[in-house]
């Protein structure tokens, strides 16, 4: 069975530099629910002040072990 997961692509829109958001310990941020990071990121949108843009990226085919 097939299940998308969701990261957070950050893109520095005047350097066309774009990273995966990580959490504190430097491990690329995941989700499994599709509101949740939605909102995420329309509140990061919100909230950038430096001409930074965040989008969400669909990873699917995705079998998690156990």
């Amino acid at each position: 069975m097939s299940k998308n997961t969701y990261q957070i692509r950050k893109t520095i829109v005047e350097k066309n530099i774009s990273t995966l958001m990580n959490d504190s310990l430097g491990v690329v941020l995941e989700f499994n629910n599709f509101d949740e990071v939605s909102k995420i990121c329309e509140i990061m949108n919100s909230n950038s002040d430096s001409n930074c843009k965040y989008e969400i990226v669909v990873i699917t085919n995705r079998k998690k072990n156990g």
